[in-house]
């Protein structure tokens, strides 16, 4: 007999004899719930037949709150309780230091960061107080343990209150017979379980041993997250087609979180629904977000920033948007950065604002003498809020200041509303809190965000879909097909420790080992299923992966799926597309087809033809008025390395569009960072600054900082995609970046000096070539020598990227200083972002990538690559590489066709 069979057979006993069956969460619950009632359905002929009462089936907490009890007198303490008293006794600690080692006395004044540890660690305490080796632990340590212990067990007699895990419980059952199942995947099993077994009316069901068989369970093992899924997809779309219906699938994801995004992506791809079982933390939702908003502009003093988030949330429905809208605008076209002795809103609106600004705020019937009136209620009901002295005054002045009055109640949009109610009764469980202890807390609203990070709000899931649940949310479930992807051990690792403030060695001496239910998991997991699949990846979109301790098995490739079906029909295995091929991928292949029946030439492997349109074309663009080609230093590697693709981009225009929205636009970015460098060189230059080691004598982080945000005001990078004002939000990271970029060049070229900046330089090569270039930044450096320094964003090129010659771009500057005379001394790459690796050095003398004695011979084969690059290029020929450096590392592969598809090959690379 099979797990799910067993658990059928014990679940029918259960209930036969009257009893109520027992399972770890609401998941489990409903499953087995549903799967009874669809078993006695199909015996009795009937659903009305196979009714249940819903009580039969509960989870572990509501047995709990019905069956077990230390104290009927006294109320049980919550996280929030806890919170309070742990608040408490660390205030006292700030000012007037008790705790030697739990909060390091020169830390007192910062107490309350310490707070969430010691508020985990204070239902464990008993245990640890009664091991054997407690007072072998450090003094200090002891003694505050033993104070904290005493002061929470004085909290709860005077406030009649009891910690469930300090006291033995007791099972009441009042004659009723229970079924408990899979406790070893309880957290809180080891507590209770003397009080469970004890009970003659309690019958534990234990399927899942603690102990795993490694040779029993196999899990198959893809190379990287992507390749897993595709592969899981391609395997539910073809279940589904079978005509299984979607309540029989189940998804399990081990880390849901890093690979949700890439899943929902391919699932759309195949027009498969999914429904999501996963939530997130209310401070992840938009919801959540409006309370963190209004703490941000109340810290920051309004800052212009911060207030344009707020006020033109969409997640927000205020009475007036116009007016919101025109504040923001207020705040940014005047520069309403205000210190705690300047209020520069209150100046800006006194000096009636800018003639433009109050003609449009006229024109939209808002004049800026109501706009002030509007800024001034509105910023007092934010602060009442954010300062509000306790929880409940929290709640009156969100509904007296903001919430009716500025606010539209009944206007949150259907998928705002209900985070933001459950928002509020998070709120609504500290004032209950705080109403039954008498306590309070030092700045109640930012416990209140604190907390909203704490609670997961699951959506109402799409039934429609396929279920995808993260894991341990499913374990205990047995549906007919069932696949669990990513089992990483780092995903499924399952522990929780006994004493989160006691150090490892700590522990072992008093013997209190994490409670592991990895194994247990994993167990469960092997058999939570009819047809079962169990799969992990050896790189994840978090890192590299180690396998769980199972039998590893390779993953089978399938050649059935749909990207395989695809690359087989495009290398000739068959003629026409297959079914299941969705509209895109069609067109691209019958397009494709027609032209190979009109015999046109693929340029991809042959040069161009010189009487076609296209070489006329690309004429055009190559030569200058010389009758010379015309190549940059930056197309060079490119043109060597990728011509087709390169040929297409920097000479036709024609770009691959991004697959996904990116974050920010990277040119963007850094050409702000290369202004700045520029502009701190030019400041340095002008007032006679002889070593860049003392840049930050001459020019300091608050002009640099001025310089770039009135860059981006002025010149606004008008063809940038990104928005100004999400500019003005990056200057941060953009001025450490530049500081980073300063100080690097400043520290690898001791002694330089400020030379000149983005210098124009050209040189005329035998074969009718002529290389242009511009580089970043040339220091003098040396008797008589240069330095040259050319800036990255991020990544600088590796030294056997140079040494092989496939980063070229310094050495071609040294080339054409050199042909004019100039010796360098130095050349090397900076990056602005990269802290780990700042900086690669291609000339000079500390650990170059090529040495001095070196460069004659590299400057003849580069002379040599070039001459061989006019040949191709004056002859038309773009033609693709091939081989491991083709298709797959080509900037223009998704533009070859509608849809990407590759893989690699023993022979070649077909795509």
């Amino acid at each position: 007999m099979d797990a799910a069979q067993q658990i059928r057979r014990v679940i029918d006993h259960t209930l036969g004899s009257g009893g109520i069956c027992v399972f770890p969460a609401e998941v489990t619950v409903a499953f087995w719930r549903g799967d009874t009632v669809r078993r006695r359905a199909a015996a009795n002929g009937s659903m009305q037949d196979a009714a249940l009462p819903a009580d039969r089936f509960i989870s572990w907490d509501t047995f709990k709150e019905t069956t077990t009890r230390s104290d009927a007198t006294r109320r049980p303490v919550n996280r929030r309780v806890r919170t309070l008293f742990i608040h408490s006794c660390l205030d006292e600690n700030r000012r007037d230091p008790w705790l030697k080692r739990l909060v390091p006395p020169e830390h007192a004044e910062r107490s309350l960061r310490f707070a969430p540890v010691l508020r985990s660690g204070l239902p464990g305490l008993p245990g640890v107080r009664t091991a054997a080796g407690y007072r072998m632990l450090d003094g200090d340590l002891v003694s505050d343990l033993d104070a904290l212990a005493g002061r929470y067990e004085q909290f709860l007699e005077q406030y009649d209150l009891f910690e469930p895990a300090w006291a033995a419980a007791d099972t009441h059952t009042s004659g009723i017979r229970y079924t408990v199942f899979f406790p070893e995947l309880l957290e809180d099993w080891p507590e209770f379980e003397s009080a469970v077994r004890s009970s003659p009316d309690v019958t534990v069901y234990e399927q899942f041993p603690a102990t795993i068989d490694p040779d029993a369970v196999t899990v198959a093992e893809y190379s990287d997250s992507l390749v897993e899924l595709r592969s899981v997809l391609d395997r539910v779309e073809a279940v589904l087609e079978t005509g299984v219906s979607v309540d029989s699938v189940m998804l399990t994801v081990a880390d849901l979180a890093s690979c949700r995004d890439e899943l929902e992506r391919e699932a759309r791809r195949r027009g498969l629904p999914l429904g999501m079982r996963a939530g997130l933390t209310l401070a992840e939702h938009a919801a959540g977000g409006i309370f963190r908003a209004m703490q941000e502009v109340v810290s920051s003093r309004f800052s212009p920033d911060d207030c344009t988030r707020l006020f033109r949330s969409p997640a927000v429905p205020w009475f007036e948007p116009e007016a919101m809208n025109l504040l923001s605008r207020f705040g940014v076209e005047h520069g309403c950065l205000s210190t705690p002795r300047f209020d520069a809103w209150k100046a800006a609106f006194d000096a009636g604002g800018s003639r433009r600004f109050r003609e449009a705020a006229e024109v939209a019937g808002w004049p800026v003498d109501e706009l002030a009136r509007q800024f001034v209620s509105l910023r007092e009901a934010i602060e009442s809020i954010v300062h509000a002295s306790t929880f409940a005054e929290i709640r009156q002045n969100l509904y007296a200041h903001l919430i009716g009055s500025l606010v539209d109640p009944d206007g949150f949009a259907a998928e705002i509303e209900p985070v933001f109610q459950r928002c509020l009764i998070v709120l609504g469980e500290w004032i209950e809190a705080e109403v039954q202890t008498g306590m309070s807390v030092r700045n109640p609203f930012s416990v209140f965000l604190e907390s909203l990070s704490e609670v997961v709000y699951v959506r109402p899931a799409d039934r429609t879909g396929v279920p995808v649940y993260p894991y341990r949310v499913s374990a205990g479930v047995a549906p007919q097909h069932h696949f669990v992807v990513g089992l990483g051990r780092s995903a499924i690792e399952a522990t929780r420790s006994p004493s989160p403030f006691l150090r490892i060695h700590e522990r072992d001496l008093i013997d209190a080992s994490e409670h592991d239910m990895t194994a247990a998991f994993l167990n469960a997991y092997a058999c939570s299923g009819e047809k079962l699949s169990l799969s992990y990846s050896a790189q994840t979109f978090s890192g590299v992966c180690l396998a769980p301790p199972v039998s590893i098995i390779p993953a089978s490739p399938g050649h059935d799926g749909l990207f395989n079906r695809e690359v087989a029909c495009w290398a000739g295995g068959t003629a026409a597309p297959p079914d299941g091929w969705y509209p895109p991928q069609v067109q691209g292949f019958l397009h494709r087809e027609s032209r190979l029946l009109h015999g046109g030439p693929d340029y991809r492997q042959e040069p161009i033809e010189p009487a076609s349109p296209a070489a006329a074309v690309l004429r055009s663009r190559l030569y200058g008025e010389d009758d010379h080609v015309r190549v940059s230093v930056g197309q060079v590697d490119a043109l060597r390395a990728h011509p087709f693709g390169a040929m297409l981009q920097t000479y036709l225009g024609a770009e691959a569009a991004y697959s996904q929205m990116q974050g920010s636009d990277p040119m963007s970015i850094g050409s702000l960072e290369h202004d700045a460098i520029e502009w701190v060189h030019t400041q340095l230059r002008a007032s006679g600054c002889s070593s860049l080691q003392a840049w930050r004598e001459h020019v300091s982080q608050q002009d640099i900082e001025q310089h770039i945000r009135s860059y981006i005001r002025s010149r606004g990078l008008t063809h940038s995609p990104v928005p100004q004002a999400v500019l003005l939000l990056l200057v941060p990271k953009l001025l450490r970046a530049v500081i980073h970029a300063l100080d690097t060049e400043a520290r690898e070229l001791p002694g330089a000096a400020p030379y000149e900046s983005e210098r124009s330089l050209s040189l005329r090569l035998p074969g009718n070539l002529e290389l242009r270039g511009r580089i970043d930044a040339i220091h003098r450096y040396g008797p008589g020598g240069v330095a040259l320094v050319d800036y990255k964003k991020s990544r600088v090129p590796a030294k056997q990227e140079i040494v092989r010659g496939e980063r070229t771009q310094l050495s071609l500057y040294r080339l054409m200083l050199e042909a004019s005379g100039q010796p360098v001394t130095a050349a090397l790459y900076v990056s602005c972002e990269n802290t780990r690796e700042p900086q690669r050095r291609v000339f000079g003398d500390t650990k170059p990538a090529i040495e001095e004695a070196d460069w004659p011979d590299y400057r003849i084969s580069l002379e040599e690559a070039l001459s061989t690059l006019a040949a191709n290029v004056q002859a038309l020929d773009f033609h693709c590489p091939g081989g491991e450096r083709g298709c797959e590392q080509c900037p223009t592969r998704e533009i070859c066709r509608s849809r990407y598809a590759h893989r690699r090959y023993s022979t070649k690379d077909q795509s």
